[in-house]
């Protein structure tokens, strides 16, 4: 009688164990394009932060588009630089501690086929002296994260640069 309840304890214990062990493997990718009001985007440096570790440095290509993939159940900061415009930041947290079992599994299958993929373009700003002296951008300027409904985009909370809103924002250069 004790053992029937062990086999079906053990074989959910080995089913979460391995849906657990997709979603450390799981992948995200993060692209899109970077415009510049210098004479190129190549020149944009896309630095990718897990933490205060730096674990890629990509460059787009002449036309602006740039790919960075990143593994979830982690933070992650991509730092946006280039000589003479603001340094800009976006902050993703990819942790999905809080996402149900059978959507977890479809996200695993999702970035095993490649399909799990975020597209988010960045404007490049003119370093003003205005910009220069302002804290505006010390700051990411959007949070991305999972969301309750299995969708992954702007924290819903969020607000930044002098107290804007995410609509707002994309009119200093973040645009989804």
């Amino acid at each position: 009688m004790i053992q029937q309840p062990l086999r079906i304890a053990s074989l959910v214990v080995l089913v979460l164990t391995s849906a657990l062990t997709n979603m450390i493997q799981a992948q995200l990718s993060v692209s899109g394009t970077v415009s510049s009001p210098m004479d190129t985007p190549r020149s944009v440096e896309v630095l990718v932060y897990q933490g205060n570790d730096l674990v890629d440095t990509t460059h787009p290509n002449r036309r602006g588009k740039y790919r960075a993939d990143v593994e979830l159940g982690y933070v992650y900061t991509l730092e946006f630089r280039q000589g003479g415009t603001v340094t800009k930041r976006v902050s993703l947290d990819t942790r999905t501690e809080n996402v149900q079992t059978e959507w977890a599994s479809a996200l695993a299958a999702k970035s095993a086929e490649g399909e799990l993929s975020y597209a988010l373009d960045m404007t490049m700003l003119p370093l003003t002296p205005e910009l220069a002296l302002s804290d505006d951008f010390e700051f990411p300027v959007a949070v991305l994260k999972w969301h309750e409904d299995g969708q992954f985009g702007p924290e819903r909370n969020y607000v930044r640069v002098a107290g804007m809103t995410y609509e707002q924002a994309k009119l200093v250069g973040v645009n989804r």
